[in-house]
């Protein structure tokens, strides 16, 4: 899945998730196929806990999660694609 339709954002289809407008099994493989951006992981300075959410990055999964659109197996899943991506980068095998 591209990143250039803010349509097609993990945050916005947890939400068509949560309204029924998508299965399931949609929802886990729009997730999966997901490229994420990298996400903020520190600032400058004393404000180490104000990072920006960035739209299209896992904050959009962590984001789904805590306002319960998702639950735990999906945020799972999202996390172990997002780990296989990380590893793809970096040329792992594993």
């Amino acid at each position: 899945m591209t990143n250039g339709e803010p349509l097609n954002w993990p945050y916005v289809v947890c939400e068509q998730y949560s309204r029924g407008e998508i299965s399931r099994e949609q929802l886990i493989e729009a997730l999966t196929a997901w490229r994420y951006l990298p996400g903020q992981t520190k600032t400058a300075g004393l404000h180490d806990d104000l990072l920006n959410d960035i739209p299209g990055s896992f904050d959009d999964i962590e984001a789904a999660s805590l306002d319960d659109l998702i639950d735990d197996e999906i945020y799972s899943i999202a996390l172990e694609a997002l780990k296989a991506q990380h590893r793809a980068d970096r040329g792992d095998n594993v």
